[in-house]
């Protein structure tokens, strides 16, 4: 929603995160690989993902950034967290690190993750219209 405005350093550290919170419950997920696939539309870069980044850098690095970008990844992980309906123990401990080391707030975390699930229902909501209208059209 909001990664075409950062930087293509910060694009390109998100995607290392964004692969890295994907694989952390140790499944990849088809509605994982979509967002990675919508991801990277939206961002309109070309990435590969060979694991070979330090996560604690890249997390670090964004630390230092503005707080517009910091809530931006942030409220996008939750989004991939949510992806395949399964928000596990290891998904939350890497969502509350960011949120310590991002200056977010325990108030500020529950509202992103609010926003992040409604804009996940949502978007199951416009798709499920768009199949419905197209089976009507044809």
């Amino acid at each position: 929603m909001f990664l075409h405005q950062l930087s293509n350093d910060n694009k390109i550290r998100f995607w290392d995160l964004a692969n890295h919170m994907m694989r952390t419950d140790g499944k990849v997920t088809k509605e994982e690989e979509n967002m990675l696939d919508q991801y990277k539309q939206e961002m309109q870069m070309d990435f590969d993902y060979n694991g070979a980044v330090n996560i604690d850098e890249t997390i670090s690095a964004l630390a230092k950034e503005d707080k517009f970008t910091k809530r931006c990844i942030y409220f996008e992980l939750f989004g991939l967290a949510y992806a395949d309906a399964k928000y596990d123990m290891t998904e939350r401990a890497e969502m509350e690190k960011m949120q310590r080391l991002f200056g977010i707030t325990d108030e500020e975390s529950k509202e992103i993750e609010e926003y992040a699930e409604q804009s996940i229902n949502l978007y199951e909501k416009l798709m499920e219209i768009y199949a419905n209208l197209t089976k009507l059209l044809l």
